[in-house]
C-alpha cells in the first residue's frame, strides 16, 4: 500500500510573526492595523510567489493548465488567490 503524505505542522511563518501580529493587534487600532497589514501583505506575496515557488505550484498549476488561462492572468489569481487567504489569517487573529 501507498503511505499518503500527511501535514508536518509546519508552515513558511514563523512564532516571530505570529507573536509581532498579537502584539500589532493589542495595541493599535484595528481599522487602521487592518488597513497597513493588507498594504505590506501585498508586498510580501510578490516576494513569496517569485522565491517560494514551492508553496505557490499548485495553485499556478491548476490555474495555468486546468484552466487554460495565460500566463499573466494564472500569476493574477495566484496572487489575489494568497492575499485572500492572507486576509483570512488576519481576521481570524483580530
Amino acid at each position: 500500500m501507498n503511505k499518503q503524505r500527511q501535514w508536518k505542522g509546519r508552515t513558511h511563518g514563523g512564532s516571530f510573526g505570529q507573536k509581532a501580529l498579537f502584539f500589532l493587534f493589542r495595541n493599535i487600532r484595528l481599522s487602521l492595523l487592518n488597513a497597513v497589514l493588507y498594504l505590506v501583505l501585498g508586498v510580501v506575496i510578490i516576494f513569496y510567489l517569485i522565491f517560494s515557488r514551492k508553496g505557490s505550484k499548485s495553485i499556478w498549476f491548476y490555474y495555468r493548465v486546468i484552466q487554460r488561462k495565460s500566463i499573466l492572468e494564472s500569476l493574477l489569481r495566484a496572487y489575489k488567490n494568497h492575499f485572500i487567504y492572507g486576509q483570512n489569517l488576519f481576521d481570524k487573529f483580530a
